[in-house]
């Protein structure tokens, strides 16, 4: 077949033809190598003990994804809530969408000041120290105390006490 026998004193010896390879009994050419070689490189990555990369930790997953172990390998698949191949996983577009919301509901509030500052209690007011201020929304109200008049941010005492008596303020000859 494969081979070219010569007959010797009481047997023979066989070589293999050219561009065939063997111990003349058996003898193949390089496809039937490479038939080999392939078949046993597929037998032994078949049943090769497979390295579970999920549980070892040596998958490259997101942190927000799911490994699942193959054969030779593993794959990732972004969880529940998460968008992208697996190995990067972004939040939802849900997520940004709550975020997006609460983000511009507060600049609402505080654009419109409805988030109100109460100038009275921070003492951010303009009112006279003889006068109450009241808040009201985004702004406050300056009033007089009794006893003194004016326009809440200068107000100016009617009366001078002395003791227990009360003597009238003079101002422009006119009694207040």
């Amino acid at each position: 077949m494969n081979a070219n026998c010569t007959n010797t004193i009481g047997s023979y010896i066989c070589t293999c033809k050219t561009g065939y390879s063997g111990n003349g009994f058996s003898c193949m050419g390089k496809s039937q190598h490479i038939l080999i070689l392939f078949c046993f490189w597929f037998f032994f990555k078949k049943n090769k003990i497979d390295n579970n990369e999920c549980t070892l930790g040596t998958h490259n997953c997101d942190i927000n994804a799911n490994c699942t172990n193959t054969p030779g390998s593993y794959t990732c698949e972004c969880k529940t809530g998460y968008l992208g191949d697996g190995f990067t996983c972004n939040g939802t577009t849900k997520q940004f969408l709550i975020f997006f919301f609460f983000f511009f509901f507060f600049f609402f509030l505080i654009f419109f000041q409805i988030i109100e500052n109460n100038e009275c209690t921070l003492g951010t007011h303009n009112c006279d120290i003889n006068a109450n201020c009241t808040n009201t929304p985004g702004s406050y109200i300056c009033e007089c105390k009794i006893g003194y008049s004016g326009d809440g941010f200068t107000c100016m005492g009617n009366w001078l006490t002395f003791s227990k008596f009360k003597i009238p303020f003079f101002q422009n000859s006119k009694i207040l």
